[in-house]
């Protein structure tokens, strides 16, 4: 917020208007989506960033928080929705950043494709990793299938769960002939795989099929 006032008082805006906009920004923070319908903010939309926030919160337990900040700003004048930034304990800056894009795309083939990306700041990530002398991981490849109705979130924590135990994972809709789909798998380098199954889902060795 410091930021935000020191820059509108070097372009010479009102004091008083500054600390209006400034108190405003706070009252938005605390309150959190609540606040949105209060400023006119549409009623889908103000739905849709709850779902968005609720969606990640569940995602991320207790490994990550997630916060909602009226005053994130990106530098690139592409976004047209949400953004956001990773932050690492105290930095004191980003280490990854993106968000949504729907006529980026389209100003090199002509064709509207909404799109989601991001950056990461690796030089930043690497130097963490060396300073808390991180060690790389097992390379065992493992693929988790998973059904069109199952719950994509319980299925990612479960995919970390392996990820925790030192597998390379990847997630996969489980195809109708299953023993092709495993074929192709091997072919692909992988070593074991799982169908996931909540609590009883169990890893299997690709060579045994």
């Amino acid at each position: 917020m410091e930021g935000i006032h020191k820059e509108l008082r070097e372009k010479q805006y009102n004091d008083e208007a500054i600390t209006k906009l400034v108190d405003a920004l706070k009252s938005m923070n605390e309150k959190g989506t609540e606040s949105l319908s209060e400023y006119g903010v549409p009623e889908d939309v103000v739905k849709e960033v709850k779902e968005i926030l609720e969606s990640s919160r569940r995602y991320a337990g207790n490994r990550y928080d997630v916060e909602f900040d009226f005053t994130l700003i990106r530098g690139m004048g592409y976004y047209t929705g949400s953004i956001f930034e990773v932050a690492y304990k105290d930095l004191g800056y980003s280490i990854a950043g993106g968000g949504r894009y729907d006529e980026m795309v389209g100003n090199f083939i002509g064709e509207k494709i909404p799109a989601i990306g991001f950056s990461i700041g690796f030089e930043r990530l690497v130097n963490q990793l060396m300073e808390e002398k991180f060690r790389v991981p097992g390379q065992e490849k493992v693929v988790l299938l998973y059904e069109s109705g199952d719950d994509y979130i319980d299925v990612m924590k479960k995919a970390d769960e392996f990820r925790e135990q030192g597998y390379v994972v990847s997630l996969f809709e489980k195809a109708k002939k299953l023993s092709r789909q495993l074929n192709q798998f091997t072919e692909y380098g992988f070593n074991k795989f799982a169908v996931y199954g909540g609590e009883e889902t169990e890893l299997k060795d690709l060579s045994a099929n």
